[in-house]
């Protein structure tokens, strides 16, 4: 993982979409498929320059929210962005998993999995990229932490061979019924991520990902350190240090 800070959020929003806009900048625009998260990382969206946008990029979330009105939802607000638009206009693909009309939010998450799985299945070697965030409680996508329950986490989570799962949430967030990708994929099938964090109230999250010691149900973020290649953006103080999840 690398770490770029810069003083203001102006600036970090201008630096995440500048690496964001490199990496969407396929060569031979081959297929990508590019998964954002919902909240105040949709902000980078609007700096991406939409001059490199084309049809070789399928874009969707990688979290969403179940049983809850159309305006809270992550892939319906995605597309109101005018990132969303352009991409549809430049001959790209919105990869919309139908998530509002599932059955229940265990078949919430095998569509959102599914989604993931049939790009897959037509472009094998595509490119997988994520905007990513980290909440004050140290989660990430809908990977919420479960202090008390560390197997339970990881047989969600991490010993799955699913993209993404549904499930409750209860009283970790507000809004409790997600079907988000796993620390799996993340891990196993995303290229390049763009981690997006900005503000005083992230500090101490952001402390917990890249200190040395730490528990991955405690602050999922830290799956970061798994991954294949990450570039942590911020505005808050702080050192990559060699850690283990």
């Amino acid at each position: 993982m690398h770490i770029m800070t810069k003083k203001h959020r102006k600036d970090v929003i201008k630096k995440a979409a500048q690496l964001l806009t490199t990496a969407l900048d396929a060569e031979g625009r081959e297929p990508l498929l590019f998964l954002a998260s919902g909240g105040s990382a949709q902000e980078v969206l609007e700096q991406i320059d939409h001059r490199i946008l084309g049809e070789h990029i399928t874009l969707g979330v990688v979290d969403e929210r179940y049983g809850v009105d159309k305006n809270d939802q992550n892939f319906y607000q995605l597309t109101q962005t005018a990132f969303a638009q352009a991409v549809r206009t430049a001959g790209g693909t919105l990869c919309d998993a139908g998530v509002a009309e599932a059955r229940d939010v265990f078949h919430a998450g095998e569509l959102l999995a599914r989604c993931i799985y049939d790009f897959r299945l037509r472009y094998p070697d595509a490119t997988i990229i994520t905007l990513l965030g980290v909440g004050v409680d140290g989660h990430t996508a809908g990977i919420m932490p479960f202090h008390d329950d560390a197997e339970v986490f990881r047989s969600l989570f991490v010993d799955t061979e699913a993209y993404a799962v549904g499930y409750d949430a209860k009283d970790k967030n507000a809004f409790p019924l997600r079907a988000t990708v796993t620390c799996a994929f993340l891990a196993q099938d995303v290229d390049y991520a763009v981690v997006y964090a900005v503000g005083a109230d992230k500090k101490d999250a952001l402390h917990r990902v890249v200190q040395e010691d730490g528990l991955l149900h405690e602050t999922p973020a830290r799956i970061f350190h798994a991954m294949k290649d990450v570039v942590l953006c911020t505005d808050q103080p702080i050192q990559e240090k060699t850690m283990t999840i």
